[in-house]
């Protein structure tokens, strides 16, 4: 997609998250095809304090747990999704797989996206440049901050204990 389409010339894809030893060889061939692609970037095993950075000077979250896998196996779709959660709440646009936790989080349009294929995600992406983003990343924010927050676990989880 970067490099079909102009418009994302300006963005860098960094492409972050554990890293197992089962998975060396694979993110080896995955280095290698990003090699000569400066606007890729691989970043495994982030400390909590360098991801938080990274969102905070993103302007998107891409979430691909569930693409191209089938719901009958649930273990390899999203469970939660807490990362896509702390994307949004530090002013990330959540374009997330329709499937799993982020099925149940988000409201397609109105505090990120759902998208079921690669297609669909470029497709949201297109729709994305023409659209002020305000109003869906302040929903995305409160979202969170009015569903997810600390200070409401608290209160629900009172609720269910001391009544």
């Amino acid at each position: 997609m970067l490099k079909k389409e102009s418009s994302y010339k300006k963005y860098s894809l960094f492409l972050v998250g554990g890293l197992r030893e089962q998975d060396r060889d694979y993110f080896s061939q995955l280095q290698e095809l990003a090699r000569n692609e400066p606007s890729i970037i691989l970043a495994p095993n982030l400390d909590r304090k360098s991801l938080l950075k990274l969102f905070r000077e993103s302007e998107y979250y891409w979430h691909a747990t569930g693409l191209g896998v089938s719901e009958e196996e649930p273990e390899l779709v999203e469970h939660f999704g807490i990362t896509p959660l702390e994307a949004a709440s530090s002013g990330c646009i959540v374009l997330a797989h329709d499937s799993g936790g982020p099925h149940e989080i988000f409201s397609h349009g109105k505090n990120g996206f759902l998208y079921k294929t690669q297609q669909d995600l470029y497709e949201t992406m297109q729709l994305l440049s023409q659209r002020d983003q305000t109003e869906l990343r302040d929903n995305a924010h409160d979202l969170v901050k009015n569903t997810y927050s600390y200070t409401q676990f608290q209160k629900r989880a009172a609720e269910i204990f001391l009544s």
